[in-house]
């Protein structure tokens, strides 16, 4: 799990605790990044995972 970065990433479970939220757009690149991750150990750095790797820089920057 990446390190929250804004308060929007935390929750207030209780009255003493925070926890952390992961948001849509978070969990999405950590999806890709897993499944391009993939593809590489598989098969090396093909098309499909440049293409995976493009769309993660794309998400971040926005």
């Amino acid at each position: 799990m990446t390190k929250p970065s804004t308060i929007a990433d935390y929750q207030k479970s209780d009255m003493n605790h925070l926890s952390i939220v992961q948001s849509p757009e978070k969990r999405l690149i950590g999806n890709l990044v897993s499944q391009a991750n993939e593809i590489i150990e598989r098969d090396g750095y093909t098309e499909d995972a440049k293409e995976i790797v493009q769309a993660i820089a794309i998400l971040k920057h926005n």
